[in-house]
């Protein structure tokens, strides 16, 4: 439990586009709320849907600002933090920074439509990811993918 937990915190800091390489435009379609839709832990397990709507996880993005928010038994619990996008790099790359002055956990994106694909790594120490698919229990190196839709108002 404490896993799903940590992955669903950490899973709230990627997104992604089809604009070229254009931070900017990047940013402008991460623009609001988004809902995950399918997720599977750091390793590889896919999330069943009850276990997706229990934790109700969003990831919103308020211009340069993500927050990510899940539930839990307690409650609802949030946090937010800065993001930098670089879509020049194949695959595209969000970094969030939680805490100013520490390193960034590192992320990759796709957005296609109103469909987020992240993939990113659980601590600021992971090295980046390089492919979207949940992590294979094998591998040493840990990340958590999920896909988010977006909530259109």
């Amino acid at each position: 439990m404490n896993r799903l937990i940590l992955r669903l915190l950490f899973s709230f800091t990627i997104a992604g586009s089809a604009l070229g390489d254009n931070p900017a435009g990047d940013l402008e379609r991460l623009q609001g709320t988004w809902r995950t839709v399918k997720g599977y832990s750091i390793d590889g397990v896919e999330l069943t849907l009850d276990q997706i709507r229990e934790h109700d996880a969003t990831k919103t993005f308020r211009g340069d600002r993500m927050i990510n928010r899940s539930r839990s038994k307690s409650g609802y619990g949030e946090f937010s933090g800065r993001i930098t996008l670089d879509p020049s790099l194949t695959p595209k790359a969000i970094d969030l920074i939680v805490i100013e002055g520490s390193p960034p956990v590192k992320d990759i994106y796709l957005i296609d439509k109103n469909t987020l694909k992240p993939a990113w790594g659980i601590t600021s120490k992971a090295e980046r990811p390089t492919i979207f698919s949940p992590c294979p229990n094998d591998s040493e190196e840990k990340w958590a993918y999920d896909i988010y839709e977006k909530i259109i108002p």
